[in-house]
């Protein structure tokens, strides 16, 4: 005969093991906190460090660290204070969660002039998906005219993502095959330029990711019932032998 007090000690141990074996983390912030005040160096050549080779942030199941930002403005061009916040966004059905730079980068004058310019922003950090990632997209808004031109190009360090580009404004996405199941290095050009007779303008990059949805009955509340069963389990069955 099982005791009740034994299957009370066995359900506090399985509830207590997942608990214990999660890892502390100190350095780990929601991005919207650990971003908000990051980046505030527009110099150009200068460089935003938004999170440390020891800290990182979160948006949801994603994990993001070692975040560098880098601008390079020439010529007639300018780039205004660079913000960093998480979005979401549905994408040919899937919710895209991740970050995204808003700023705003001219180069040229409207109407065109005849002047020349170029803002460069090299946006690089290295993003974790729990329990993996599944997809890539990318999204940029602004405007030219003329000669103007504005685009973005961004590479993975995993093999399973394709590479993302867009030379307008607009989404675009891939899935990754397989699903990345660890640490992948995120390295994005982004450009706003234009040569004689042509101005140009840039808002907004976004950068997100797909995670598998959670399983029924998985994690933490899927076990607590399932324990909380079993302590149903042993209540009718101490009753019936009383």
């Amino acid at each position: 005969m099982v005791r009740f007090s034994s299957v009370l000690s066995i359900v506090g141990a399985v509830i207590a093991m997942p608990l214990l074996a999660m890892p502390a983390s100190a350095n780990v912030f929601a991005c919207s906190t650990a971003l908000a005040p990051a980046f505030t160096d527009t110099t150009p050549g200068g460089t935003g460090i938004g999170v440390g080779s020891g800290n990182s942030c979160t948006v949801d199941g994603l994990t993001f660290s070692l975040m560098s930002i880098v601008v390079t403005v020439t010529g007639n061009a300018s780039v205004g204070n660079i913000t960093v916040s998480p979005f979401a966004t549905m994408f040919q059905g899937q919710l895209e969660e991740g970050l995204q730079l808003s700023f705003l980068a001219t180069a040229g004058n409207s109407p065109p002039d005849g002047s020349t310019g170029s803002v460069d922003i090299a946006w690089n950090y290295t993003v974790t998906g729990n329990p993996a990632i599944t997809d890539v997209y990318l999204g940029l808004a602004g405007g030219v005219q003329g000669t103007g031109q504005i685009g973005v190009d961004e590479v993975f360090t995993s093999t399973s993502c394709p590479s993302l580009h867009l030379l307008t404004a607009g989404t675009t996405g891939q899935n990754c095959s397989p699903p990345v199941t660890g640490p992948m290095g995120v390295i994005k050009d982004d450009f706003t330029r234009t040569a004689l007779d042509g101005f140009a303008e840039q808002s907004v990059v976004q950068n997100g990711f797909s995670v598998p949805g959670p399983i029924a009955g998985a994690g933490l509340p899927g076990l607590v019932a399932a324990c909380a069963g079993l302590i149903g389990m042993a209540r009718r069955r101490r009753r019936r032998i009383v």
